[in-house]
């Protein structure tokens, strides 16, 4: 029996709504997914994905970024990934239909067109970085906020 499949727009209004803007991060995100958490280096996980480690390493700050995914700290070379189901509906809503499409050919063929049109990843690399660079001004704002608030808190614990 015949799948109905989504419109492209809607397909691209779920990954956007995600926050997902490249295959490498969405087959990291999917991998994550199935196995809900893994412990491995940033190689390994590049070498069962098929990409270079950089890409792997890129995917993974932004997905983490997004709240998609944990990350420890590195130990021996590896580090623990546990995947996170987005805490908001609508983006929680579009990972469920992203996921429900990848669960056949022509979705995935439907998911694969959206990234044919969003250019070739030395194309989407600025993009990456910017998005990086932006997201990393806002945490070192919050962070110096949190930091202010935790110092007005506890005034006793300033060295004289």
């Amino acid at each position: 029996m015949a799948q109905s499949l989504p419109p492209d727009t809607a397909v691209a209004d779920w990954l956007h709504s995600l926050g997902v803007v490249s295959r490498c991060q969405w087959e990291v995100l999917i991998f994550l997914s199935l196995h809900h958490s893994t412990l491995l280096g940033a190689a390994d996980l590049a070498r069962l994905l098929g990409y270079v480690s950089q890409a792997i390493i890129e995917a993974l700050d932004i997905l983490e970024t997004l709240g998609l995914v944990q990350r420890s700290r590195i130990s021996q070379g590896a580090r623990w990934y546990r995947f996170y189901l987005p805490l908001d509906a609508p983006r929680r809503e579009a990972f469920a239909q992203l996921q429900a499409l990848a669960g056949h050919r022509a979705g995935r063929m439907l998911l694969a067109k959206q990234w044919q049109r969003d250019g070739t990843p030395d194309e989407t690399r600025p993009q990456t970085k910017r998005f990086l660079a932006d997201a990393s001004k806002r945490l070192h704002v919050h962070q110096g906020a949190a930091l202010q608030h935790a110092e007005r808190r506890h005034p006793w614990l300033k060295a004289v």
